[in-house]
């Protein structure tokens, strides 16, 4: 559900081929990004045990083939929560991915859920690898042609019970939209996270006086569910079969819930058209 940059050009002109890891949601901003290695080596001073979640890599077809998958149930008690990485796979990334899981110490300011640094997750699989080719390409359905589009991604599994998770702040998880008004008020909401600077604060969430949440859900807002709906009636391979107005975002909004919810990783799912894997 974002997309990654594998070199930095520095000021001096050189540039540094830092293996990196990824924003979300949307493409990165013009900023310096994290290197894995930096990360890494906070968690290690820190004594924090890797986690090790087994790769898997498949072609796309198959990937969405994974019957454990299929379907998204309750939303507010999701089976399995899925967090999308975009294209520029590399060895070190999925390794990353695989000791530590998604980390808020990789997350950028200005998401849909929060103006701060959050880690987003999804209820939806075809959501996680329809965001990762939106974050991309500019379109929700990659090719399930191998020929015809280069297309690859990482998707962090996490079987969770949400009520278990470390929640220091509380989780929010907020009503579906049932009027217009309601509606208008979740998209303002995630416009105003997207451009507000964090050093003025957190925003609370409609219906709520409380900005500071750990855990906050809500159904995606409306722009998304009708980009959804444009991109699915030209090709809807990718979410056949799938409510878009039941797709789901998680935000973990703090170190506690980021780590709690990456602890619960079952597996990485690597999908690739490559012919060789990740190069």
């Amino acid at each position: 559900m974002f997309s990654t940059v594998e070199s930095i050009e520095l000021t001096d002109g050189l540039v540094r081929f830092d293996p990196l890891r990824p924003w979300l949601p949307g493409p990165p901003p013009i900023r310096r990004q994290i290197p894995v290695q930096e990360v890494d080596d906070g968690y290690k001073k820190e004594s924090r045990a890797p986690l090790h979640v087994p790769i898997n890599t498949m072609r796309l077809s198959s990937a969405l083939e994974l019957n454990r998958y299929s379907g998204m149930g309750n939303p507010l008690q999701p089976a399995y929560v899925f967090h999308g990485c975009g294209n520029k796979v590399s060895s070190a990334i999925l390794e990353s991915f695989s000791k530590w899981g998604p980390s808020i110490r990789f997350s950028r300011p200005r998401g849909y859920f929060s103006c701060s640094p959050a880690v987003y997750w999804t209820n939806s699989l075809a959501f996680a690898i329809g965001w990762c080719a939106f974050t991309e390409t500019g379109q929700w359905l990659p090719k399930l042609n191998e020929r015809e589009q280069d297309f690859e991604c990482v998707v962090y599994v996490s079987k969770v019970i949400m009520g278990d998770l470390e929640s220091p702040a509380g989780t929010c998880l907020l009503s579906p939209p049932s009027t217009e008004i309601e509606e208008t008020d979740l998209v303002n909401w995630c416009n105003q996270n997207v451009a507000k600077s964090p050093r003025k604060g957190r925003i609370p969430p409609p219906g709520c006086v409380n900005a500071e949440w750990s855990i906050i859900g809500s159904r995606i807002p409306k722009h998304t569910v009708d980009g959804l709906g444009t991109a699915m009636s030209d090709e809807a391979e990718l979410f056949k079969g799938v409510d878009v107005s039941q797709i789901w975002i998680y935000a973990a909004c703090d170190e506690s819930s980021s780590v709690s919810m990456a602890n619960l990783g079952v597996e990485i799912i690597h999908v690739t058209n490559k012919v060789n894997g990740c190069q």
